[in-house]
């Protein structure tokens, strides 16, 4: 249905709600599997990084973690030079994340001093966490993750294994 000329007379565009809609379509072209050009032609990738220029200035940020969760996931995952530690609860809402340049205690330290200890953190059981978690949740009771044990018991028995053990 097409909008009537009386409504765009009255009601002027909104600042609020522009923004809003660049932000919407930064993130499908950001999020989505097709390039700028494929969106519509060499033009329109122009029209849209003109747009939604400003969207690379957005730097994510998370609140205060209030709540303590019964159990809290942690990971660690390499991205080109870096690594990204990550705590999220059972239904995966991330809780924290912490960038650093190898999964360290210190590392680990400063992501889990920001969130309240829970009673159970699952881990990869990777270097530097077990300190970490020793030293900001003394209470709490740490868990391999059931795939991460399952990568371990793989990487020592291989998938042929030639010993009466495996």
């Amino acid at each position: 249905m097409a909008v009537p000329d009386v409504w765009v007379i009255c009601c002027p565009k909104r600042a609020d709600r522009a923004r809003r809609n660049e932000l919407r379509e930064f993130l499908r072209w950001l999020l989505g599997k097709h390039s700028q050009i494929e969106l519509g032609g060499p033009s329109a990738a122009r029209q849209l990084r003109r747009r939604t220029g400003w969207c690379w200035a957005i730097k994510p940020t998370l609140g205060p973690v209030d709540t303590r969760h019964r159990v809290v996931l942690v990971d660690g995952n390499p991205i080109g030079s870096w690594c990204l530690l990550i705590a999220v609860t059972e239904d995966l809402q991330v809780l924290a994340w912490q960038w650093c340049s190898t999964e360290s205690s210190a590392a680990w330290t400063a992501l889990l001093a920001r969130i309240p200890a829970s009673e159970v953190v699952v881990c990869d059981g990777g270097s530097g966490f077990a300190s970490a978690a020793r030293f900001c949740w003394p209470d709490t009771k740490t868990q391999l993750c059931e795939f991460h044990v399952h990568i371990n018991v793989r990487r020592h028995l291989t998938r042929h294994p030639r010993t009466q053990a495996g």
